[in-house]
């Protein structure tokens, strides 16, 4: 049964609308879930393949490089989804950029997107006006 399991819905959907980016980043998500990380790289590929301006799909396959401690190409694709992301996503972009570089002891590189990502958070936190 498709509906009842996420997996297999959105790799049902996928099967039949290939060129859906929302359905190949669903299936992404879901193999992380799964722990089935090339494969979601696959699908995250695949969405950026399709439409390379999508924040998430750039976002997402930076996050799982950076689970897989490949940090060249974590911070390649994080760094491609900032200018295309909402605030609160470039953000975490820039956090998970200064994490990256922490672990390389690439202190000060890091405190500048640790920065970037505390005043994204900041402006977020204001009271936007009408």
């Amino acid at each position: 049964m498709v509906w009842g399991d996420t997996f297999k819905f959105w790799k049902d959907n996928v099967s039949k609308s290939p060129n859906n980016i929302h359905s190949r980043i669903n299936l992404g998500r879901a193999y992380i879930r799964k722990k089935l990380y090339d494969e979601a790289i696959n699908q995250f590929k695949a969405a950026i393949k399709i439409d390379p301006g999508n924040a998430a799909a750039h976002f997402d396959l930076g996050t799982i490089y950076m689970r897989q401690n490949i940090y060249d190409m974590a911070i390649t694709s994080l760094k491609a989804s900032i200018p295309l992301a909402k605030p609160y996503y470039a953000a975490g972009a820039h956090k998970n950029i200064g994490i990256i570089l922490q672990r390389l002891g690439k202190q000060d590189e890091a405190e500048k997107e640790l920065a970037a990502w505390r005043n994204i958070m900041e402006q977020l936190e204001q009271p936007q006006l009408q």
